[in-house]
């Protein structure tokens, strides 16, 4: 206990001297502050307000220090937000650099590639026509010459430009060898003409000169011949040789015949029904269908519908070869046992033979074990059919005819005997009634010429056959099936309603066709506004501009501005290329020159 207490005592005397030894040490003896013991009552106050005055400066200056500091942070925080913005706008025209550099790249790519290509936008040219100075006569051609025409050996192309526009000038007939043709022929092709856009009434500015010539108001005269070669001759722009005529011998009736046969018609076109094989002169003469048809207008009303398919006829034939008529009768009458007499009324001509035999070959068909029925008739009723005594002529009555047609699938057209008989009236009458009536024309005889073969593909709507495959057709027809009978009835109809079914579009295809030969475009179509939908009472919706963001993101070039589709991009190489789609099939119009096509080829990215 007595320990305890010592050690207590002794520690807090010990502690006590240190404190006020530190205390000591904490006042410096030299500052006269610390002796206060002469300082006076006066002098101390005097001190303390010298020392609040000191005070009260320094929070002043820490104030004034404070309110510095925060006017330098509200300064930083101005400017890192301008720096920021900056940033930005530096980021905004770096796109905007990007873009313009696109753009200028693009421009400079862009005329690379037209001083590469050195294709210019080609625009309408002016037009270039003939002038009276290239009427210039010159010497006919001799018969032989004239007989081996051809397009670039006897025609004038300088009055025929690629932008001449195929001027046609026709002449006034009536004035010129008295108005001696038939009625109808006359009227419709003098109005078909009219309505025809290359028609010009100035002669010095035309490319072709068109002479309608052909049967006189009473039928085919076999002394009109003698004026005909005076008349070509003395037309107005015959300049000698007749180059760049279109001599049109369009007949109306089975009786028409080649009025040109053994005439000077120097280097003129013909264009008719009748050819022989001698004096059809391919890819400069034309061969075209009689005028059976209406003068224009709506086709389609009197036609009979191209379904069903398959018909009461598989065949039907009806005509009659005069100088077998007699030998066709005696052998229907005689009984079999009569084929020696027979035999010796055979005629001694070989064609008229193979005529006998190929008839002999088709009447078996209307005894077939199958049940497909013919209706074949080889001799006409009464005093006989129509048309020239040489060749098969046309029986019975129109009605009649057009009656058997509806009921056939297919039509027998029989060429001429002779085989020098490239076409005839009759041969082209038999094909214009069986595609109009939608029998699908099967043509024994494979030397013929059919209306307009340079453009038209007649293959994908008849069959033409040597009449060597007598023996086969029955065979040939069974093997046809229903919907290719239908898609040549369909191409057959479509033909006839375009190109062959009227005086109107009959005179328009021979121009198409050769103006297509001078590889001159059509003229385009018209232009007409387009009929508007709404009534005067619509008023139109508008809709908000839709703003693009400038600040995007992705670099996606610069915005083009609008330019309108290329139109007449094809005006030469399209009528060239796309020739036959333009002449056979559905969409077919060769009569104008469209700005554009559905099946024009798409233009390349980088061509």
């Amino acid at each position: 206990m007595v320990s305890v207490c010592a050690h207590y005592f002794l520690t807090r005397a010990v502690g006590e001297s240190s404190l006020v030894q530190e205390r000591h040490l904490l006042l410096d003896p030299s500052d006269p502050m610390v002796d206060l013991s002469g300082l006076k009552c006066d002098s101390a106050r005097s001190r303390v307000q010298e020392l609040l005055a000191i005070k009260a400066s320094v929070l002043n200056e820490l104030r004034d220090l404070e309110q510095h500091r925060q006017q330098l942070q509200e300064s930083i925080a101005s400017a890192t937000s301008r720096v920021e913005s900056l940033r930005q706008e530096e980021a905004r025209i770096r796109t905007e650099l990007d873009r313009l550099k696109t753009s200028v790249e693009q421009a400079l790519l862009t005329q690379r590639e037209v001083f590469e290509k050195n294709m210019p936008q080609i625009v309408a040219p002016k037009r270039i026509t003939a002038t009276s100075l290239d009427d210039v006569p010159l010497p006919p051609p001799s018969p032989h010459a004239s007989s081996r025409c051809r397009m670039h050996s006897c025609f004038d192309y300088s009055r025929c430009s690629l932008l001449s526009g195929f001027p046609v000038y026709t002449y006034d007939l009536d004035s010129q060898h008295g108005g001696d043709l038939e009625a109808f022929v006359k009227i419709t092709v003098s109005q078909a003409l009219g309505y025809n856009a290359h028609v010009t009434p100035d002669p010095s500015r035309a490319c072709v000169f068109v002479a309608l010539l052909g049967e006189g108001a009473g039928g085919a005269a076999e002394g009109d011949r003698a004026d005909v070669e005076s008349t070509l001759h003395s037309l107005s722009h015959w300049n000698g040789d007749g180059r760049n005529h279109l001599l049109l011998n369009l007949g109306r009736t089975f009786y028409s015949h080649n009025i040109f046969e053994g005439l000077d018609t120097g280097r003129a076109m013909i264009v008719q029904s009748h050819f022989n094989s001698h004096s059809f002169r391919p890819g400069f003469d034309l061969v075209a269908p009689p005028l059976l048809g209406l003068p224009g207008g709506d086709l389609w009303k009197d036609l009979p519908p191209i379904v069903p398919a398959k018909r009461k006829y598989l065949m039907s034939y009806q005509g009659e070869l005069p100088r077998l008529r007699n030998h066709l009768e005696k052998k229907e009458g005689d009984d079999t046992r009569e084929t020696d007499n027979t035999e010796r009324t055979l005629p001694t001509n070989p064609y008229l033979r193979e005529e006998i035999t190929l008839v002999g070959e088709l009447t078996k068909l209307e005894r077939t074990h199958t049940d497909d029925r013919f209706f074949l008739r080889f001799t006409c009723q009464g005093g006989g059919g129509y048309g020239d005594l040489e060749e098969w002529r046309i029986c019975e009555t129109e009605d009649d005819r057009t009656q058997i047609l509806r009921d056939s699938t297919f039509a027998l057209v029989l060429a001429p005997p002779s085989p020098l008989q490239a076409s005839t009236v009759m041969l082209q009458a038999r094909v214009f009634e069986a595609i109009k009536l939608g029998a699908v024309p099967v043509i024994l005889g494979n030397h013929i010429q059919l209306p307009l073969s340079e453009t038209i593909d007649w293959r994908k709507m008849a069959l033409v056959l040597p009449k060597a495959r007598v023996t086969e057709l029955h065979f040939l027809l069974r093997s046809v099936s229903d919907g290719d009978v239908l898609l040549m009835r369909r191409q057959a109809r479509v033909v006839w309603e375009r190109f062959l079914g009227s005086t109107q579009v009959l005179i328009d295809s021979i121009l198409a066709v050769l103006r297509q030969r001078l590889n001159i475009p059509p003229l385009p179509p018209p232009l007409e506004p387009s009929p508007s939908v709404f009534n005067a009472s619509f008023m139109p919706l508008k809709t908000d501009a839709n703003i693009l963001d400038p600040d995007t993101d992705e670099n996606l070039g610069p915005i083009e501005p609008p330019f309108p589709s290329p139109a007449f991009t094809r005006n030469y190489t399209g009528p060239q290329l796309q020739a036959y789609e333009l002449w056979n099939t559905h969409a077919a119009d060769p009569f104008l020159l469209h700005p554009a096509r559905p099946t024009d080829p798409p233009r390349p990215h980088r061509g």
